[in-house]
């Protein structure tokens, strides 16, 4: 959260009310869209700058490119560090593979190394354990039953309060289902 406000220049989470504040820490998205339009600005200003005609102008050109993709590469670091999901390839799994991508996007700024089009970030982020996709598999069926039972307490189908009940062992995902009706 410090390094998207010292970015930035704004909190990732602006509400009067604390709770929100708190609601969006643990469970809210980041989002860059308030500084995009600063940096379409800081864009076009590089890209004037450099067509005023000195004789490095081609370089200058290449060197904002550079500096967009870098700029780019550090937005979706940055969005990947505040990721809440626990899945695999959504976060960083180490430090080491968070700090990886920043020193790419800070030798593309600097000059040191060639932007690359086709960069994946998390490339080195390594983990030393297994672990279980959160994602539910093969529950299309179960979860279009539940759509169906949410549509008949809605009108004008509604015939009342009625219940729904999901079953199966601990560990295989109802809580996962129910929310993902939801």
């Amino acid at each position: 959260m410090c390094l998207f406000t010292a970015v930035t220049g704004r909190p990732a989470f602006d509400f009067a009310d604390p709770l929100d504040i708190i609601q969006g820490h643990l469970a809210g998205e980041v989002s860059f869209h308030n500084a995009d339009e600063n940096e379409d600005d800081a864009e076009a200003e590089v890209a004037a700058d450099a067509a005023v005609g000195d004789d490095d102008s081609s370089a200058s050109v290449a060197s904002a490119a550079a500096l967009r993709h870098s700029w780019s590469v550090f937005q979706r670091a940055v969005l990947k560090l505040l990721s809440k999901s626990v899945d695999l390839g959504e976060r960083y799994q180490s430090a080491d593979g968070a700090l990886s991508d920043l020193r790419y996007c800070l030798d593309v700024a600097v000059g040191a190394r060639p932007p690359q089009s086709d960069f994946a970030l998390g490339r080195t982020d390594l983990q030393g354990t297994f672990q279980v996709s959160q994602k539910l598999h093969g529950r299309d069926a179960q979860v279009q039953q539940l759509l169906a039972a949410y549509a008949q307490l809605l009108p004008p189908f509604s015939r009342g309060p009625q219940s729904v009940f999901v079953a199966g062992f601990s560990g295989i995902g109802q809580k996962k289902e129910k929310e993902e009706e939801q």
